[in-house]
């Protein structure tokens, strides 16, 4: 949740109405922090139309900036898991090791690029043949048959 916090700040910092958009994604319509999100931006909207109209000095427009720049902060700050929609991801992830080497996205990409080329073609098969079925081999043209020595495994001790 810390992890999720700081990139939330961090995007304070750099683009204010990002965070605004970035919140309204990822927080519970029914939480607090979302409603509370929902007014800060209206009030930053508010004061950026009247600072470019003119309307407003630049110190009154730099104040409520500040404050909904405060406002924010606290709102991340007292962030809780039950304030996230349920695919948000707010644990610690993987180690950088495992993003790089768990990365299944060529891997997944391939698979339904293959997946619609051949949804067309539909694969029939008796009851006789489906104890040694196996779709993955299928679907990729391999045979489906296979022998006894094909399915032994051996395990060794090291």
């Amino acid at each position: 949740m810390e992890e999720l916090k700081q990139q939330l700040k961090s995007i304070l910092v750099e683009d204010l109405p990002q965070l605004f958009t970035q919140l309204k994604q990822m927080l519970l319509v029914s939480s607090s922090a979302y409603n509370e999100t929902i007014q800060q931006a209206a009030r930053y909207n508010q004061m950026d139309t009247e600072k470019l109209a003119g309307r407003v000095s630049a110190e009154n427009a730099n104040l409520v900036f500040n404050q909904v720049t405060a406002s924010l902060t606290k709102i991340i700050d007292s962030l809780e898991p039950k304030d996230l929609k349920p695919n948000v991801s707010y644990g610690r992830g993987l180690h950088e090791y495992h993003r790089l080497t768990c990365d299944r996205v060529d891997q997944s990409d391939k698979f339904q690029q293959l997946f619609q080329e051949r949804k067309a073609a539909k694969s029939q098969f008796s009851t006789s043949t489906a104890s040694t079925y196996n779709p993955t081999r299928a679907y990729f043209g391999e045979s489906h048959s296979t022998s006894k020595a094909n399915c032994r495994t051996t395990s060794t001790l090291v």
